[in-house]
């Protein structure tokens, strides 16, 4: 025997209070003289005897009631054979994959409405008075369970459930789903988890299912022998190259194809700004990739759209195509100020090399005092670097110039005096406090960077070498409201921070272009980061890329309010979203908050001028339909109740052979009442009992 609420059993201590009042209620005899009792006697001996066996069974009978409600209330069941073949009451979650991969059809029709199927039937299971949870993870709105009495009204859902365009992980629905059972009524609690149970779906997560104990857990998979055929792209990546018109940039590609993919010739594409530039033909096998290397090179500069697509024939058709965008660089005016000369000519070979125009940046060399007259017009970028102090009125032409959304990158240096950039700069650009560093006997390293910066972007995972540079002497800069830390060493000190309070935004470097202070110039990721960070600077439109997974949303970061503040999201489809702007640490942002569809979501201005696009794809793991065995499924299950089923394994037996039970509660509660009919009696007939005594 079992008790399903075993806290009721805490009731059991209320017997004692019947027990309480009775003692408490006794009386005391009192000595009374009275003449010659002698007749009396013998029926006083026998009158007490019948009150005392009457007041015990009164004291037991009500003690017998408290006792078979609680035990009624923690509700017992009898389990295994002495249940007598009884079936208990169930709470049962179906956790049907409403994944991208559930999309998939075979030649006799789609897995999703196979699963379906396997769910309505595990719905037949269960009878009037059990509950079930549905979660339909990956699905639109299907991840939150949602509790269902009525066993009707769980068949519609089930009917009306449709797969979604997101990845899924089953270890956390499971979690989800023994979560919501916690709470649940009945002697059995049951997950059963209806999937094409995709290798990538267990393995996206380290953690397994934890269940609570009792729990079962039943795995259907859905055409476990045989997955559907499907080919996909499965990356594209440009990183590590400068990004530049009139350049060849190298696109590098893996189409894949899972096990069910029959062997033939397909074809693959290019597509940029939505013309087809290159295209191959590849022989395909099943259970493999194969990398492609496509080249293009830009007229123009400016954002650009691209995609590259499979033609296979077969399979899902929203993973043929992968999207992704990038911008060209136009020619930048920048004008350098340095005070001193090894750092004007490390950044002067970055930016305009002699004889060679790599990077597309328009040079023009000034003095401090060249600040007091800056235009826009002439130039989108100063560059200030190892300048020793700045004027009232040089810094005034920062301001006029940041106003107008000019770019500032600062670089310190040996001759660069902390205190007075402390007193005059960073009050009016860069809020914080700045104090020499010192020398670091232990060089230091770059070892955190913002992912979500668009100046980052040639370095995420590691590439171009920026974790690398060993640095040995640094300004300390403390940041205040105002400022963000882009880039941090390995001691926590920033390395790179950035403020927007005017419409242009300030970089400032920590570290210096010397060889007592750094070996950044001598490294690779000297030339992408200062074009990068010139760049950056420069787009006052901030024409930013970004990539997402669908079902995920981002923010991407402008640098300064469209005119009149109104923007316009357009999604894949061309329908229009409302899409505002938020302020942001560094400058300003807008946001996708859901990428429910692939392709390309375009937030555009009132003046019709494109301002960020963000490129959505499914999540690449939900493209291979590889499975996992059956064997392996029965492992990863692990002990306890539940099996994995497959079809033709008899799903209804074996679901209900696992219910055996019955519920006992009803029984105590009618103990109860013919205990209280009990009780009345003999309080009835106690009351009586000085009458009878009388006569």
């Amino acid at each position: 025997m079992t008790f399903l609420n075993p806290l009721f059993l805490l009731g059991l201590l209320g017997m004692a209070v019947p027990l309480v009042i009775h003692l408490l209620s006794r009386r005391t005899a009192r000595r009374q003289d009275f003449s010659s009792l002698e007749f009396l006697r013998n029926l006083e001996r026998k009158s007490m005897r019948r009150v005392r066996v009457r007041q015990w069974l009164l004291l037991l009978t009500r003690m017998g009631i408290i006792a078979a409600v609680a035990l009624a209330m923690a509700r017992p069941t009898l389990t295994g054979v002495s249940a007598g073949g009884g079936r208990g009451s169930t709470s049962a979650a179906i956790v049907l994959d409403g994944s991208f991969s559930m999309r998939g059809r075979c030649d006799d029709g789609a897995l999703f409405d196979e699963a379906k199927e396997t769910a309505l039937q595990i719905l037949a299971t269960l009878e009037r008075g059990d509950e079930v949870l549905l979660l339909v993870p990956g699905a639109d709105g299907g991840s939150r369970p949602e509790g269902i009495r009525d066993l009707a009204l769980a068949r519609e859902r089930i009917a009306i459930a449709r797969p979604g365009l997101a990845a899924v992980s089953l270890p956390a629905a499971i979690r989800r789903a023994a979560r919501a059972l916690e709470s649940a009524r009945h002697l059995h609690r049951e997950i059963h988890v209806v999937s094409d149970f995709q290798r990538g779906a267990w393995e996206s997560e380290s953690e397994g299912p934890e269940l609570l104990d009792g729990t079962g857990l039943f795995l259907y998979p859905v055409r476990g022998d045989a997955p559907p055929p499907n080919a996909w792209v499965e990356s594209v990546d440009f990183s590590g190259q400068i990004l530049e018109k009139g350049s060849p940039i190298e696109f590098r590609s893996v189409v894949a194809a899972g096990p069910g993919f029959g062997p033939r010739e397909v074809e693959v594409e290019m597509e940029i700004d939505g013309v087809v530039v290159d295209r191959r033909r590849i022989d395909l096998a099943p259970a493999s990739r194969l990398a492609l290397t496509f080249r293009e090179t830009f007229a123009e500069d400016g954002l650009h759209l691209g995609s590259i697509v499979v033609r296979s024939g077969s399979g899902l058709a929203d993973d043929d195509r992968r999207s992704f965008t990038l911008r060209t660089a136009r020619s930048v005016p920048v004008t350098l100020v340095a005070g001193d000369d090894a750092a004007r000519r490390y950044l002067e070979a970055a930016l305009a090399p002699r004889g060679a125009a790599v990077g597309g940046f328009a040079v023009r060399h000034g003095e401090p005092g060249s600040l007091t007259n800056l235009s826009p017009d002439r130039e989108a970028v100063v560059v200030v670097a190892d300048v020793d102090r700045l004027s009232e009125e040089e810094l005034g032409g920062l301001k006029s110039f940041l106003s107008d959304g000019g770019g500032v990158l600062v670089v310190p240096g040996p001759r660069t005096d902390a205190a007075a950039w402390g007193r005059s700069f960073l009050p009016r650009f860069l809020p914080g406090t700045l104090a020499e560093g010192g020398t670091d006997p232990n060089a230091l390293r770059i070892s955190e960077l913002d992912p979500t910066h668009p100046l980052f972007d040639l370095f995420r995972g590691g590439e171009g070498g920026l974790t690398e540079v060993r640095f040995t002497r640094h300004l300390r800069f403390v940041p205040r409201p105002g400022t963000s830390v882009l880039a941090s060493f390995s001691n926590g000190d920033a390395a790179l921070v950035e403020s927007s309070l005017l419409p242009g935004r300030v970089l400032f470097l920590t570290s210096a272009l010397d060889a007592a202070w750094s070996d950044l110039p001598l490294t690779g990721a000297f030339l992408p980061l200062v074009h990068e960070a010139v760049r950056y600077l420069s787009e006052r439109a901030a024409k930013t890329t970004r990539e997402v997974t669908v079902g995920e949303g981002t923010v991407v970061r402008l640098s300064r309010v469209p005119e009149g503040g109104a923007l316009t999201l357009l999604s894949p489809e061309g329908a229009e979203r409302a899409a505002g702007v938020v302020p942001d640490p560094g400058g300003y942002a807008v946001e996708l908050p859901v990428a429910d569809r692939p392709g390309f979501w375009v937030f555009v201005s009132g003046g019709g001028d494109t301002l960020a696009a963000v490129a959505a794809n499914v999540p690449g793991r939900e493209s291979d339909p590889t499975r996992i065995p059956a064997a392996e499924l029965e492992r990863r299950r692990g002990p306890g109740r539940g099996a994995v089923l497959s079809e033709g394994t008899g799903l209804t037996r074996h679901v209900r052979e696992a219910r055996v039970g019955r519920e006992i509660g009803r029984w105590f509660l009618w103990v109860a009442a013919v205990l209280l009919a009990v009780e009345m009696g003999l309080a009835s007939r106690f009351r009586r009992t000085p009458e009878e005594a009388t006569a």
